[in-house]
């Protein structure tokens, strides 16, 4: 769930920028790494436009990660970043197993107000989804970000481990448990 420069990584590793964009491109084929897209609009030219890295394997990137238990990961400052990952591939399997095109994009302002995920439904309507590691709600700042993009967001979901059922109540978004992402996405197919 991270943001990508290629230029960056090139340099840390001293080689040309597209030699790294082609490796991420070999990756993504062979289904290793998922690139996701900023979503964009004409309308907000505040949009920025990097995109992120997601594993298709959440297990795998913990393993990259050097972990082979489960104890030192709730600890590591990456998880976070893992919770979020394990919420695109439950999209991602969502997408592939009721075999609709994946559109799933992120938001982001240049005031680095961002959307975990933004999911393009196929009756063009959209769902923001908000991975949180605590019970937490949207922020004033995020809703205004939906806001600006001036198009149909029916849903605004919050995804936490700690949402144990999706019962429980925010004032600017609904929780839906991790394990009831897919029951929630059908109901939009």
């Amino acid at each position: 769930g991270e943001m990508i420069n290629y230029t960056e990584m090139a340099a840390d590793v001293g080689i040309e920028s597209p030699t790294v964009q082609s490796w991420a491109l070999v990756l993504e084929q062979n289904q290793l790494i998922r690139i996701v897209r900023p979503y964009t609009s004409n309308i907000n030219k505040r949009l920025i436009k990097t995109p992120k890295i997601y594993f298709e394997d959440v297990a795998l990137a913990a393993r990259f990660q050097g972990w082979t238990q489960f104890a030192p990961l709730f600890v590591s400052p990456y998880f976070g970043h893992f919770v979020e990952n394990i919420v695109y591939s439950e999209l991602s399997r969502f997408y592939t197993n009721v075999g609709l095109e994946k559109k799933i994009f992120y938001l982001r302002n240049k005031e680095k107000i961002e959307i975990d995920f933004f999911i393009e439904l196929p009756n063009h309507v959209f769902i923001a989804i908000e991975v949180k590691m605590t019970h937490r709600d949207f922020t004033k700042e995020q809703i205004a970000l939906i806001e600006s993009l001036k198009i149909n967001v029916t849903e605004k979901w919050i995804v936490s481990p700690q949402i144990t059922d999706s019962a429980a109540t925010f004032s600017r978004g609904r929780a839906v448990a991790m394990h009831d992402l897919y029951d929630d996405l059908i109901k939009y197919t």
